[in-house]
């Protein structure tokens, strides 16, 4: 027997409201259509639709750093420490 499990997702109330008038006029319910559409997906293995490439970052904007590969220290002392510096 399947057991089947709840989804919230937040989404703009216009497009909501616009999708359940599309599926409607389809015969299907939001939650028909968004099972059709996640089932699609796993089946394929990708989105039934093809996405469009992200944009590159504007020219003004740097690129983020890694800061999960930043080491912290809990004083300026044990910098140095590490450092081999005498404090």
């Amino acid at each position: 027997m399947s057991t089947t499990t709840s989804i919230t997702i937040r989404i703009d109330t216009t497009v909501k409201k616009q999708a359940q008038d599309l599926f409607a006029s389809m015969g299907l319910d939001m939650t028909a259509a968004i099972e059709a559409f996640l089932r699609t997906s796993v089946e394929g293995r990708k989105l039934p639709f093809d996405m469009p490439p992200a944009a590159a970052p504007a020219p003004e904007e740097k690129p983020r750093k890694q800061p999960e590969k930043y080491i912290g220290y809990a004083s300026f002392s044990e910098l140095r420490e590490e450092d081999g510096a005498s404090a």
